[in-house]
């Protein structure tokens, strides 16, 4: 065949090779598809045919999906269907083509099947469970329409998914507390859309427990209120050291020891006898005036006096902690016997007679039975009266009906007492020893040799003689209650003080009662470890965590470690705690033997008062301010007393104004949170000492940081806050020197380090908060250094990353006659101001109170000249506030830019207005240019001159405010604002 030109039809093809058929394209095998269904998707894999011919045939490929070419869609062989509602069809047709003849053609065809009906949800998933820490929550997947075929879940907290938490079930964990949980559900099935719903919030999480522990049960001792020693007289106290005024009757207990049918008086001619007591007083608790004693047990007068009592800790008295024991007759002289100085918890005492008027009084460890044998007193006969003297358990009392005895002194006994009697018999060292080590009392004395004995657990069954004692014929003891009436109540199951038996047993190492394990700043839970001894017990140690208020298990028996060569330790995490707490341990492997933790404790916070004499006169003050909102929810902490720690909780011992005055106004922000106030507070020194190892402790007005580290070997070095109220000594400095002791003392760093500093004594955690120095008196430069150095101190405060929290100022500080530094503690605005205001830092660094410091503002010139009208800023919504609303103090006005001021009144008056302050002229009109100021530390006064400082503080101004329950006159205006941070200072020119 020819076409034009003169070519032929074959020519076109080119040439051919030579031995080479040509071969027509040809499919030998068909093309497939495999198909995975998904849900709402398809996914198709085509397979290609099988392709022959020569030359090799390209091979080219059309998707069709309802008639419409998808080809562009598909990923190499592969597409992906979407579902809809009607079936697809769907048609790969596969192409062969070379240049020998027609294509071939080869096609393979799928449906798309129509969706499932789609998943809709009905009715919420539901969470079933209790809403407390340990306790395991169910998800119920709601109710659902499109038959789902699965569901998968996600656990919320706070709305926000946690990590992991993907199962049906969920075990609430401590990070829960506080917070509201929730599940996410998300129903599935092939052929359709996933679906999620989420169930509604459970109630908010509460830390683990469940069921109480019954707080009038058996436990290991018998228990008398803490400041039992404490009288509830209105009796004047010392500014520091004193009780308060505050009637504690309903915390005071004893019991009253009729007659027993065989005498408790030893006789020194008989036969060899002792007296014994075992008996827990903390030491931290040995607090107390020089003079006072308190009492285990005795009668204190008549023919038959006999008396064990305790010598609390003291700097001058020489028989400071250390037990006397004294009998007298009615005839012959009278006994006095003292143990050595006791230096544990809880001893073992013995008083005896050896049958030949030789006398010694020693005690025995109760940790391992150790004798501490105390100075013999030889030849002392005591002729005793034949009729038995009826006693005391828990304090000193008389052998007269127990009334009103001994409730307005200090002989009441504020610790533990687990067993007191008498034997009759010579009783070995070493039965001693097996005692005090946990042996049995009435095995090792034997029951013939015991007329009297008492073996408390706390329950009024112990009262009464046990049922072993066969020859103590005594009736049993009662509650102390008489006219002013001391209740049963008060008299409570103690804790644990020897051994369990010298087999078996278990011992944790407790705190003294008030004891605060300290939260940080955004914490609400912390782990807190316990440690103790153990013999003849093996495998972990459990503790059980529960409020000692109500009883209520915080943390029920949890583990904390293995006993391993007689010692155990472990740790346990406890929330943030509304109450004080007990903890009960016992060994898994013997779970009978328990050791009874009744001593206080808590999870809250735990604030150092760093000062000095302005700080000390704050602690103390008596009878200003009447009652202590919430007794014992606080503790103290000083070591004021010959250097020794002593702790005692706020509301008995040491109560008095200025810790009402903290305590009280801090309750406004948390109820219930458990506090420790440790007390810094050394007269006239300065922060160059503290942070100096030359300085030398113990001689007039100087510091070591010495003081403060025992007091945290003690307590802890877990501290929440620092509250800064301190700078009088170093006033002198400028600024910059100021501001370096500042940076030295709580960074350790910068050019006035020295060689000790808070950081090295403080575990990781804790903050400083800043109370401004005070007002003063005396010569005018005293009184510029003290203006400067509080400049100083809040501008410092203010450049710290992040800004520190700076409490309000006391510029309305009473200062006392006499004039200086001091404030006068006998007057609501000498104790008042400084406590309270510490107590509000505090809050606000806490984030529980939101509330800033009011200030001045602009000054203007008004009424033609004759006025100068001050506006003030009051961001806590209050209103201007004066206990003389026109008759203001402390402003100063200049009309020569400052070389010299004027004051009022005479030059002029001050007033408020509103809530802005005017100042009139007394004549004529204040000239352009005028300035004014406020003096951040109240008006100066000279010394002595007592009548004008009253005058000064009536004419504070103030905003009112209503959480200021203490003074009730609200939060001080003073300076101003400074790059929008608060400053004492405010110096303005009137426009």
């Amino acid at each position: 065949m020819k076409l034009g030109f003169g070519l032929s039809l074959t020519s076109l093809r080119g040439p051919s090779v030579a031995g080479v058929a040509d071969v027509a394209p040809s499919i030998t095998t068909p093309a497939s598809a495999s198909a995975s269904d998904a849900g709402m998707a398809v996914s198709y894999t085509f397979t290609p045919p099988v392709v022959a011919g020569t030359p090799a045939p390209a091979v080219t490929c059309v998707l069709m999906l309802n008639a419409t070419d998808v080809t562009p869609a598909m990923a190499g062989d592969t597409y992906v269907a979407t579902k809809t509602a009607a079936t697809q069809a769907l048609v790969m047709t596969y192409t062969a083509a070379n240049s020998v003849a027609p294509a071939a053609t080869s096609a393979v065809s799928q449906t798309v099947p129509a969706a499932a009906a789609p998943l809709v949800n009905t009715g919420t998933p539901a969470v079933t469970g209790t809403a407390q820490e340990g306790q395991t929550l169910t998800a119920g997947p709601g109710t659902w329409t499109g038959s789902p075929t699965g569901f998968a879940y996600q656990w919320r907290r706070g709305g926000v998914a946690i990590g992991g938490a993907t199962a049906g079930t969920y075990a609430v964990a401590l990070a829960d507390v506080g917070s509201m949980l929730s599940v996410t559900v998300t129903a599935s099935k092939a052929g359709t859309a996933d679906v999620a719903a989420t169930s509604a919030a459970t109630a908010t999480i509460t830390a683990a427990g469940g069921g109480t522990v019954d707080l009038t049960a058996a436990a290991g001792s018998l228990r008398f209120p803490e400041g039992n020693n404490a009288p509830n007289t209105t009796a004047s106290s010392t500014v520091k050291h004193g009780y308060g005024a505050t009637v504690h009757t309903s915390y005071k207990g004893a019991l009253a020891q009729a007659k027993p049918g065989a005498t408790i008086n030893i006789a020194a001619n008989t036969v060899p006898q002792a007296i014994f007591a075992i008996v827990g007083f903390p030491l931290p608790k040995h607090v107390a005036s020089d003079a006072s004693v308190h009492g285990v047990f005795g009668a204190s007068s008549g023919a038959n006096t006999y008396r064990m009592r305790a010598y609390p800790l003291s700097s001058t008295n020489a028989n400071g902690g250390r037990y006397e024991w004294y009998h007298a007759g009615s005839s012959g002289p009278g006994v006095t016997v003292l143990t050595p100085v006791v230096t544990e918890d809880a001893a073992l005492l013995v008083v005896t007679c050896d049958g030949a008027a030789n006398w010694q009084f020693d005690w025995y460890s109760l940790l391992d039975g150790t004798r501490f044998a105390g100075s013999p007193a030889n030849s002392l006969t005591v002729q005793v009266n034949g009729a038995a003297a009826q006693f005391a358990i828990g304090a000193n009392g008389t052998a007269t009906a127990y009334t009103d005895n001994g409730v307005t002194s200090t002989n009441q006994w504020p610790g533990s007492i687990e067993a007191i009697g008498m034997v009759r018999r010579a009783v070995s060292v070493a039965e001693w020893q097996a005692i005090a080590r946990g042996a049995d009392i009435i095995t090792t004395l034997g029951a013939a040799n015991l007329p009297y004995l008492r073996d408390f657990d706390g329950t009024a069954a112990t009262y009464a003689r046990p049922a072993g004692a066969t020859a103590d014929v005594s009736v049993a003891a009662v509650p102390w209650a008489g006219t002013t009436g001391v209740p049963a109540a008060t008299l409570a199951p103690g804790p644990t003080l020897r051994r369990q038996s010298d087999a078996q047993w278990l011992m944790a190492n407790l705190k003294s009662a008030g004891h605060v394990f300290a939260l940080s700043r955004g914490q609400t839970a912390r782990s807190v470890t316990f440690d103790g001894t153990a013999g003849g017990l093996t495998g972990n140690v459990q503790v059980r965590v529960f409020r000692a208020d109500t009883g209520a298990i915080v943390r029920d028996w949890t583990s904390l470690g293995a006993i391993s060569g007689g010692v155990w330790s472990g740790s346990v995490t406890l929330p943030k705690s509304s109450s004080w707490l007990f903890a009960d341990f016992r060994a898994a492997s013997a779970p009978s033997v328990i050791f009874y933790g009744r001593q206080e404790f808590g999870v809250g916070w735990k604030f150092i008062l760093l000062g000095q004499s302005q700080m000390s006169i704050g602690f103390g003050g008596n009878g200003v301010i009447p009652a202590l909102a919430a007794p014992m929810t606080a503790s103290w902490v000083t070591n004021d007393i010959g250097n020794r720690v002593q702790m005692a909780r706020i509301g008995m011992a040491f109560d008095n104004d200025g810790k009402r005055a903290f305590l009280n106004q801090f309750r406004q922000f948390d109820a219930t949170t458990p506090v420790m106030l440790i007390d810094e507070a050394i007269n006239g020194t300065g922060m160059d000492q503290i942070i100096s190892s030359a300085s030398v402790e113990g001689q007039v007005n100087t510091r070591n940081m010495a003081q403060l580290t025992r007091k945290l070997a003690a307590v802890g070095t877990d501290v929440t806050a620092v509250l800064h109220q301190w700078g009088t000594n170093n006033m002198a400095l400028a600024g910059a020197g100021f501001q370096n002791l500042l940076t030295a003392l709580y960074y350790g760093t910068g050019p006035s380090a020295g060689d000790r500093s808070l950081p090295a004594e403080l575990a990781a955690g804790w903050v400083p908060v800043i109370c401004p120095l005070t007002r003063h008196t005396g010569a005018a430069v005293y009184t510029g250094n003290a203006q400067s150095a509080r400049r100083a101190m809040v501008d410092w405060a203010n450049a710290q990353t992040p800004a520190l929290v700076v409490s309000p100022p006391v510029s309305d500080f009473r200062i006392e006659n006499a004039g200086g530094p001091h404030q006068d503690a006998t007057t609501l605005m000498g104790i008042a101001p400084i406590m309270s205001r510490m107590a509000i830092g505090a809050a606000r660094m806490l984030g529980l109170d939101t509330s800033q410091n009011p200030c001045f503002s602009t000054a203007a010139l008004t009424g033609g000249g004759a006025t100068i009208t001050i506006q003030t800023v009051l961001p806590n919504g209050g209103a201007l506030y004066s206990p003389t609303p026109t008759a203001l103090r402390s402003f100063q006005v200049s009309t020569d830019a400052g070389t010299t001021w004027l004051s009022a009144p005479g030059n002029f008056s001050a007033a408020i207005s509103g809530n802005t302050v005017v100042l009139t002229k007394t004549s004529g009109i204040w000239s352009a240019g005028v300035r004014v100021r406020f003096q951040s530390g109240g008006e100066a006064r000279a010394d002595g001159d007592g009548t004008t400082e009253d005058i000064i503080i009536a004419g504070m101004l103030y905003e009112t405010w209503s959480k200021d329950v203490v003074m009730g006159r609200g939060l001080p205006v003073v300076g101003s604002l400074s790059g929008g941070k608060w400053v004492p200072d405010w110096d303005v020119v009137a426009a």
